[in-house]
């Protein structure tokens, strides 16, 4: 059988015990049976292997891949976890206008905050090495560093904690009335996503730059970098042709709520396939002059 697959970690892939190479973000095809059993080992070694056996006539459980109807068969995408760490160990402690703050570790990376009205515990996706605390007004402002990533976690002190967001930023900026973020997504177009925030953590303005051209795009990549803007909400309509323009208002209502997409060629055609909770819909892109002329559903 055909088996689309994609995985969101650069893994060692092996079926039924064979080394079978290696597989990344970009889609992949791969023959083997109706129960075959796939391994994807995660060469970062912070995650755990992702294993499953493929039955499709059985409904299984999918805790370790999600997976999609695609062309002559099926995409499935496996599903990485931490490692579990086997122990409790005390990371960092703050206490701030009478409010405690603890990160921690107790098998997974956990956050403790309270204060006068309760307190709440918040599960955190990385074990930070560095962390810097502060209160804003009501608002606690967490700002997580591993190796490779900077987190921004808003925790509400108005009452019993609430999270707010927790937001992989560049840099953040304290102000009088609020605070500011930068984000720099890895895309295509290299945008910068500036945000002025409240002191209640609500978003005030939205700014978004792109330092990379259009026009610097071959017409393999434009397709990728609109849906990048469109999921960041971007300036979408500067890839539109002139004659879908008066029509980009109804660009997001037909992509949908989609949360991450895989981009293809097929046949000298560029398409994507646009993941959404429930679904995967496979999109058709059409380009005249460095520009998106039309996309219609496969």
């Amino acid at each position: 059988m055909l088996y689309y697959l994609c995985s969101t970690l650069l893994s060692v892939l092996k079926i039924n015990g064979e080394y079978k190479g290696e597989c990344d973000c970009n889609l992949s095809t791969v023959y083997a049976d109706e129960n075959a059993y796939f391994e994807f080992l995660p060469f970062d070694n912070d995650y755990a292997p992702s294993c499953f056996k493929i039955n499709l006539d059985a409904q299984l459980l999918e805790s370790n891949y999600r997976s999609y109807p695609f062309e002559k068969g099926t995409l499935f995408m496996p599903i990485f976890t931490k490692k579990y760490m086997p122990f409790y160990k005390c990371l960092f402690n703050f206490n701030l206008n009478d409010c405690f703050i603890q990160i921690f570790i107790d098998g997974h990376s956990k956050l403790f905050v309270t204060n006068k009205y309760g307190s709440n515990l918040f599960s955190l996706p990385f074990i930070p090495l560095q962390c810097d605390a502060q209160i804003l007004d009501c608002l606690l402002l967490l700002t997580l560093k591993s190796k490779d990533k900077q987190l921004l976690v808003c925790v509400d002190l108005s009452k019993a904690p609430v999270l707010k967001f927790i937001k992989e930023i560049k840099n953040i900026s304290i102000e009088k009335n609020g605070f500011s973020t930068t984000q720099t997504p890895n895309a295509l177009s290299g945008i910068c996503i500036y945000e002025k925030h409240s002191v209640t953590g609500e978003v005030l303005s939205k700014n978004i730059t792109r330092n990379r051209p259009i026009e610097r795009l071959n017409d393999y990549l434009i397709p990728f970098s609109f849906l990048e803007e469109v999921l960041f909400d971007g300036v979408f309509s500067d890839y539109l042709h002139p004659n879908l323009l008066p029509h980009a208002n109804l660009v997001k209502t037909f992509l949908g709520n989609f949360l991450s997409f895989i981009p293809y060629v097929k046949d000298d055609k560029i398409n994507a396939l646009l993941i959404s909770e429930n679904k995967a819909r496979q999109i058709n892109f059409t380009l005249e002059q460095n520009k998106i002329l039309d996309f219609t559903e496969v």
